[in-house]
């Protein structure tokens, strides 16, 4: 593999003889050595040719073949330079491209090649241990190249660790659910999915980490981690999770018809979340508050059926109850007091005994006092009719007006009454219009009562 050689030798009874190399002339010793020196080769085949003479008659002829080679020789595996596999025993094909190869060594020993510089070697291997094998081959130029190859025999599945969620059934309100935790498995992965599609993941020292989000239907959802290593070694892991209709948005549109009056829009919510594609999704503590607010919607829906309340002013009849409405009162030129009446109307005998009280709002403070009693003992009746005034000075000051209605099953007795006027006079007059309406439920706690908040609004 030299880029220069020298040629030396000698002729015999160098007396007259001449000595040409390439037509050049060589010199001689007197004893018949020569020597040429720095001949130039170039890569590949390269051929001189020596020629001795005496005097113009030919003597004899050498031809000298030097090839030159630099190149080292290709190992060509049939097989990648890393190897899982289960098996015990591997055997190890390939072959060797070089023109004047003079060894191949396994592991520093000669391997025997068949037709063709191809190989065959028969390796066996320990269950999970991997070993590093070296395959080198040698030219007759000396040139040197070498294969380091990886075998290991992994018998051992890979090991899929959670870190959230720690359990493996899970039931949840949440449209997603995270998912993060590791592979364990010595061997590199050949595939990690989720559901069949590939999964990220992040490769560590003798392990892989994950983390990813899924997306949750409504009922079961079955979701499986599946991995393969390179030895085709699988592990699998399976979660189901429950995901239940989530109420809360739709609950917060029935309380509001419900304080507006609107059972029937109310109603149309809760037949919409018991239908029985919602139905299966709900979870059984909703059922529970879902019965209680179709009990509610009902109750409320007989309470319209049997009377109504109305707001008499400037010869207008407005029903309180029922779908919410702004009430607008104009205050005619040179008016600054509009007078008007409430009044129960009865469509049937019902044994329930209304109570309105009127929250008049000035500032931060207010007040509470009762507007209407019943006269009636079994049914409701037409109450008789009170005079009471909207003063333009007041509303200027921007006091708005409420009306706290309750609907009693106990007895209209006068101690009753005491105690109900006690209960609201003794009201911290700081309190907010929802703060009363909870202060007045809480006194009628154990009784059979229905409470209601009506709003009335000027412009």
């Amino acid at each position: 593999k030299e880029a220069v050689i020298d040629i030396v030798g000698n002729v015999s009874h160098p007396e007259k003889a001449l000595l040409f190399f390439q037509n050049r002339k060589i010199p001689l010793s007197s004893t018949g050595t020569f020597s040429i020196a720095k001949i130039k080769l170039r890569e590949g085949r390269n051929s001189f040719l020596l020629v001795l003479k005496e005097d113009k008659k030919l003597l004899e002829e050498k031809k000298i073949e030097v090839i030159r080679d630099t190149l080292p020789p290709k190992i060509l595996l049939d097989f990648p330079t890393s190897i899982y596999t289960q098996k015990e025993s591997l055997t190890l094909t390939g072959r060797v491209e070089e023109n004047h190869l003079h060894s191949l060594l396994y592991q520093g020993n000669p391997v025997s090649l068949s037709k063709g510089q191809t190989f065959a070697i028969h390796q066996k291997l320990s269950p999970n241990q991997g070993i590093t094998l070296k395959l080198e081959a040698v030219d007759l130029a000396g040139n040197r190249s070498s294969q380091k190859i990886y075998l290991c025999r992994d018998i051992q599945a890979p090991k899929i660790l959670l870190d959230f969620p720690k359990k493996k059934k899970i039931h949840t309100f949440k449209a997603t659910l995270a998912i993060q935790g590791k592979v364990l498995d010595t061997s590199p992965l050949d595939f990690f999915r989720l559901n069949g599609k590939d999964l990220t993941y992040t490769s560590l020292s003798k392990s892989y980490a994950f983390q990813t989000t899924y997306s949750l239907s409504l009922g079961e959802n079955v979701i499986q981690l599946k991995c393969r290593d390179r030895a085709g070694n699988i592990a699998s892991l399976r979660l189901w999770v429950r995901r239940y209709l989530k109420v809360e948005n739709y609950l917060q549109k029935i309380e509001h018809y419900l304080r507006s009056f609107q059972p029937q829009q109310a109603r149309k919510i809760l037949d919409k979340l018991f239908r029985s594609k919602n139905r299966r999704h709900l979870h059984q503590k909703d059922l529970v508050v879902l019965d209680a607010y179709r009990q509610k919607i009902t109750r409320l829906q007989k309470h319209l059926d049997t009377f109504q309340v109305f707001l008499n002013c400037q010869g207008r009849k407005i029903p309180l109850f029922g779908p919410w409405k702004k009430i607008t009162l104009s205050f005619p030129q040179g008016v600054d007091y509009l007078d008007y009446t409430i009044s129960v109307q009865s469509k049937k005998k019902y044994p329930l005994y209304p109570y309105i009280f009127q929250v008049e709002d000035n500032g931060n403070r207010r007040k509470c006092w009762i507007l209407i009693t019943p006269s009636a003992k079994n049914s409701i009746t037409p109450l008789q009719k009170k005079i009471y005034t909207f003063s333009l000075e007041d509303i200027q000051k921007k006091k708005s007006y409420s009306l706290i209605c309750f609907f009693s099953r106990s007895q209209n007795n006068k101690d009753w009454q005491k105690k109900l006027k006690k209960t609201i006079q003794n009201l911290d007059p700081l309190l907010s219009k929802e703060q009363i309406l909870e202060k007045l439920k809480s006194f009628f706690q154990g009784q059979k009562i229905e409470v209601y908040l009506v709003d009335i609004s000027f412009s």
